[in-house]
């Protein structure tokens, strides 16, 4: 079995000089998909061993820059261990990752892998990674604060996350199952916002109370379904005085939110 120990310090390294481009039929397909379809090429990497010590002011891959990257990290039997890959600037984002992935040349399978990403500008990262997130008000969520721990694969994952979102803060621990007709989740989830009606209208939801001023909202459960079909237990929520504890259920039905609950 073949080793290798590679040191590179560059000021620009375009891969996209070096590695073909993608069949027609890919190159419409969402950023997540192209890489996902990258990595499943990545089989050779499961042939030999490699330490690696890498610097770049500038990378650049799918046509998209990575400004000041740093990365340490080595290839042992198929399964890379990244001690720090650290990117200072993408689409105004900060990410650091670090943690074991395997998988090349099929679908990625990670354990410990540890992230932090940091945005002041989340509209930007959205476009540029073409994700597909909810309607909301990007003026008033611009700053993004993402950080956690993921093992599993790509299709069905365990996650321990913690989230800020402008003044909105959450977190979301459990499991995550992912196909084609929709994710399913079974986990804690807790979010706080500082004024409950402000966020109902950063979701672009009407809503007109009597006083402007709600208060805090703090909500605690523990879900298990999908986005638009779910239940909820040990529910403990918070609107400024206010204090609602119990179960229920949440569907989607013809564009129209349906909760059945039995509420304390």
């Amino acid at each position: 079995r073949n080793d290798f120990m590679l040191v590179v310090n560059a000021d620009t390294i375009n891969f996209d000089n070096y590695i073909s481009s993608l069949p027609e039929e890919e190159k419409s397909k969402s950023w997540a998909e192209r890489m996902a379809y990258r990595f499943g090429r990545l089989g050779m990497l499961n042939d030999f061993d490699l330490v690696l010590d890498a610097k770049a002011d500038l990378v650049i891959y799918e046509s998209m820059p990575f400004e000041r990257v740093d990365f340490k990290g080595n290839i042992l039997n198929g399964e890379m261990e990244i001690e720090y890959a650290k990117v200072e600037q993408i689409a105004n984002t900060a990410v650091n990752l670090s943690g074991k992935l395997g998988g090349f040349g099929t679908t990625p399978q990670m354990t410990d892998f540890q992230y932090s990403i940091k945005s002041n500008d989340i509209a930007s990262l959205i476009n540029k990674l073409e994700l597909k997130v909810p309607d909301l008000d990007y003026k008033k969520f611009s700053s993004l604060d993402l950080s956690g721990t993921i093992s599993g694969s790509m299709d069905n994952f365990g996650i321990n996350t913690q989230m800020s979102l402008g003044q909105l803060s959450g977190s979301y621990r459990g499991t995550v199952v992912r196909t084609e007709a929709a994710d399913s989740y079974d986990g804690d989830i807790e979010f706080k916002y500082p004024d409950f009606a402000e966020l109902l209208g950063n979701f672009r939801i009407k809503y007109e109370p009597s006083y402007k001023n709600l208060g805090l909202l703090n909500i605690k459960s523990h879900l298990k379904g999908e986005r638009d079909n779910f239940e909820f237990t040990n529910l403990e929520a918070n609107i400024g005085y206010t204090t609602v504890k119990g179960s229920g259920y949440f569907e989607k039905a013809e564009g129209r939110p349906n909760i059945m609950a039995s509420l304390d």
